[in-house]
């Protein structure tokens, strides 16, 4: 009962004071939505991009198979960027040789690509004309080593040689998203000659499925094994995609990998190449780990002023109520129960800014999805989890603390206490007003180096994107003509 009583109590106390200084709680609970917002549309980005598992079974166990070109002459290094040289294609014999050993793997399917791309341009040729989609060529056992299944049909057979599967999205986009569907025929074009060629397709992908990012694929072609072995053996021409072993670790199975590779008969280059793993959801998110990152720190520090801010005007506001503070001393009531009300009023604040951030990021998550680039992926995916919630739990309860907690402790402990005193007293006064100088001054401090290494991450992230490129763009336009007709091809 004493728990309810001092809880009402609370309640009562800080209802009190938002009415008595409506335009200071209003200012203060903005203040903290604003701060605990950005970090709730941050997080809410990040946890899509970095922490929701992809759409496959068991996503944390797949990884691609690289070759990095180490030690490579620098005239290839002013090609390519560090990240192409370390995610070198293999060749048909590699491909074919870690296929074949179960050491690592339980399964390796391929894709044919061009540099680290497993997208290839396809023409969907038709009656309204020519549509160039993105789609891949991939072996059989792509999907089971996925664990993905088709909402409609079948995945490919090993023999399959005239199936196509398309997405979801390209289902609903071309062809009505109608279930008959399945064995209709559809014209394409691929490949270096671009010849058309009519599939049949024999199924629907998942609506979540997606193979490529940030760009989606919306065919799937079959690539037999063997037609991989009567390929070149030489060419740098397929991207690997594996299942662990279970049990197996990734740091654990590139080990085996390399030990492998650095003992097999006949190896070349095994001085300048050198195969690694890496996860797949890796893969997905290097392109954009940076800049999250960076614009989650500056959220950090947009937060930590917001705190540091409050923080001032609540100092200010406990100092102007000392004779109401002095009353509530006088009638008996301890620093504890002080404290207590004081940090009271800040949670009940913090509680009420929580509350209103959750429901203004669940409003505006759409508009954040068609803001937000289309070069970040899984911008699809971005939505209102359980992280969302308990990291703006957090933050109230961290602003609680920060804004509220240590003006509380300070204006009780370190003004003598008892503001009566301090009212009969000059020289205490004097003695409290220089402390509080002292902490506003400490905030100042703090809020300035803040917002220096908000300006020099701001200036971090615009130079990124304005990385020169070796060549002047104005005025330049890339043209590609794609020129279909029998009398074109040579």
């Amino acid at each position: 009962m004493g728990g309810l009583r001092l809880a009402r109590d609370l309640v009562r106390y800080t209802f009190r004071q938002f009415t008595v200084r409506p335009a200071l709680s209003c200012l203060t609970m903005l203040s903290l939505c604003l701060g605990i917002g950005v970090n709730a549309a941050v997080g809410t980005v990040a946890y899509a991009i970095f922490v929701r598992p992809l759409p496959y079974e068991r996503p944390h166990e797949l990884v691609h198979i690289w070759r990095a070109a180490v030690g490579r002459p620098s005239t290839v290094s002013g090609f390519f960027d560090d990240a192409v040289l370390r995610r070198q294609l293999l060749t048909a014999a590699m491909v074919l040789e870690w296929r074949a050993r179960k050491a690592a793997f339980d399964d390796v399917a391929a894709i044919q690509s061009w540099q680290t791309g497993p997208n290839a341009l396809i023409d969907v040729i038709d009656d309204p004309g020519v549509d160039r989609v993105r789609g891949a060529l991939v072996t059989a056992n792509l999907f089971s080593v996925l664990g993905v299944r088709p909402a409609l049909g079948r995945t490919f057979a090993d023999d399959e040689e005239n199936g196509v599967m398309i997405s979801e999205a390209f289902w609903r986009r071309r062809l009505g998203g109608r279930e008959s569907v399945l064995g209709a025929d559809v014209t394409l074009a691929h490949g270096r000659e671009r010849q058309p060629r009519s599939y049949k397709v024999i199924g629907v992908l998942p609506a979540q499925f997606q193979l490529s990012y940030p760009e989606p694929t919306d065919l799937m072609l079959p690539l037999r094994w063997r037609d991989i072995e009567s390929e070149a053996q030489n060419i740098l021409l397929y991207q690997a995609i594996a299942r662990l072993s279970p049990g197996l670790t990734v740091a654990r199975a590139e080990k085996i990998v390399q030990d492998v590779d650095a003992h097999r008969d006949g190896a070349s280059d095994r001085d300048t190449l050198g195969l690694w793993l890496e996860p797949v959801q890796d893969r997905v998110v290097s392109s954009v780990r940076v800049t999250v990152y960076l614009i989650g720190a500056m959220s950090l520090i947009a937060f930590l002023i917001a705190c540091l801010n409050i923080a001032t005007v609540f100092v200010a506001s406990i100092a102007s109520r000392r004779p109401e503070i002095a009353i509530r001393f006088a009638l008996g009531s301890s620093r504890a129960q002080m404290i207590r009300y004081l940090i009271g009023e800040m949670a009940l604040l913090a509680t009420l800014a929580a509350l209103i951030t959750i429901g203004a990021t669940w409003w505006a998550l759409p508009i954040l999805r068609s803001i937000l680039p289309v070069s970040i992926p899984r911008v699809t995916e971005i939505g209102l989890a359980w992280p969302t919630v308990v990291l703006v739990c957090l933050a109230a309860v961290v602003s609680v603390l920060l804004a509220g907690g240590i003006p509380a402790l300070f204006s009780v402990f370190c003004t003598d206490g008892l503001p009566a005193a301090a009212e009969r007293s000059g020289s205490t006064a004097r003695v409290g007003s220089r402390r509080r100088l002292a902490l506003v001054s400490v905030q100042i401090a703090l809020v300035s180096v803040l917002l220096a290494g908000s300006g020099l991450l701001l200036k971090t992230y615009y130079k990124l994107g304005a990385v020169d490129a070796g060549f002047d763009p104005a005025h330049l336009t890339a043209v590609e003509m794609r020129l279909l007709h029998p009398q074109y091809r040579v």
